[in-house]
């Protein structure tokens, strides 16, 4: 069997699979609610704010992770933008894992850290 056809069938299983079911009716039932969007949009700018603070060994200001604290509040609250992220993250995670079950065990690309070693 060609890997595009083994391809399309991965694809039909992941769109199949409970999973992906999950995070797009969760994903349908947030669009419907304007303030669980609202909260959803402010926690995932936040959030990723903060992430770049912290990847750049920055301080984060203290309104930002007080902020972030309510908004983690808030989510646990909310049912809808609790549901979509507790279904985002188990769709992620299965994606993620897929990933590293297809391209594990390539070989790909160049390993530059080695070769310099080798050099010297």
């Amino acid at each position: 069997m060609s890997v595009y056809n083994l391809s399309h069938r991965l694809a039909k299983a992941i769109k199949d699979s409970d999973e992906y079911k999950n995070f797009k009716e969760a994903r349908e039932e947030i669009k419907q609610k304007d303030k669980s969007i609202d909260i959803l949009k402010e926690y995932q700018n936040l959030a990723w704010k903060i992430n770049y603070f912290e990847s750049q060994d920055k301080d984060v200001p203290e309104e930002d992770q007080n902020r972030i604290e309510e908004l983690q509040n808030l989510v646990q609250m909310n049912n809808h933008v609790k549901k979509y992220l507790e279904a985002r993250a188990r769709f992620s995670t299965m994606i993620n894992d897929i990933e590293d079950i297809l391209f594990g065990d390539l070989e790909i690309g160049l390993d530059l850290e080695d070769d310099e070693e080798e050099d010297e």
